[in-house]
């Protein structure tokens, strides 16, 4: 099993920290061998994740990986108990980018504003160019759009 997280103990998040936080770091590709026949390496983060239920906040910075890996860390996070926030702090790009989503909040780098991206795959079946999409809109011919949680939050442009 290779990590690709690393959760950081208190004395190591900051000199004063009170222990009411927990810490995770993700830095790299997301499981560069897949857990789609992996039940070992999902079962050791989840347990590691749901070893307390203190807010935790991801350090994410991720060219992206594999999805399933994604996805599974993904659902964790949806399911655990406590509050969950992502500071991108480099780039958060394919598989990175859905781990990101589960965060009550999401945040990126005010220092390296040029340097810190998203990059979000969005799956589309482009078929038929005159397609509408369900809200009737006429599907656009490149498959870029970005979900309304960003617009919103003015991470992206409209």
């Amino acid at each position: 099993m290779k990590r690709f997280w690393n959760w950081l103990t208190p004395q190591e998040t900051s000199p004063d920290s009170d222990g009411g936080e927990r810490v995770l770091r993700i830095n790299g590709v997301i499981a560069e061998e897949s857990w789609l026949d992996d039940d070992i390496t999902p079962a050791v983060f989840a347990s590691e994740l749901n070893a307390g239920s203190e807010p935790v906040t991801i350090w994410l910075n991720s060219p992206g990986g594999d999805v399933v890996a994604a996805a599974r860390i993904y659902n964790m996070l949806l399911d655990y108990p406590g509050k969950v926030t992502v500071n991108i702090d480099g780039i958060a790009a394919s598989a990175a980018s859905v781990i990101a989503m589960a965060a009550s909040t999401v945040a990126m780098s005010p220092i390296r504003p040029i340097l810190t991206r998203v990059m979000i795959l969005v799956m589309a079946r482009m078929k038929n160019p005159r397609a509408r999409n369900h809200r009737g809109e006429q599907k656009m011919s490149a498959a870029w759009c970005f979900p309304e949680r960003f617009q919103s939050n003015n991470l992206l442009p409209n």
